[in-house]
């Protein structure tokens, strides 16, 4: 499957919800867009590009609170 084709694939498959748990996907946007992948209901994975690493962080710090477009799940 090219890039294309799962990006396609994704738009179908994918919903917003309400209230993440473990597999969810939470979109951020402050100066740039951000996804993280939810490792439960309220901490989420992602990467630091200041860090140069990957880090889990909790979704209710005022860094990333304010700055949640919503959370999205996906059917498989």
């Amino acid at each position: 499957m090219s890039v294309e084709e799962f990006n396609i694939w994704l738009i179908d498959h994918q919903y917003e919800i309400k209230a993440p748990k473990e597999g969810d996907f939470v979109l951020m946007h402050s100066s740039e867009w951000h996804i993280g992948y939810m490792v439960d209901h309220e901490r989420f994975m992602h990467c630091s590009r200041d860090l140069g690493a990957a880090m889990v962080s909790d979704i209710n710090r005022n860094e990333y609170r304010n700055s949640i477009q919503g959370f999205y799940r996906v059917d498989i």
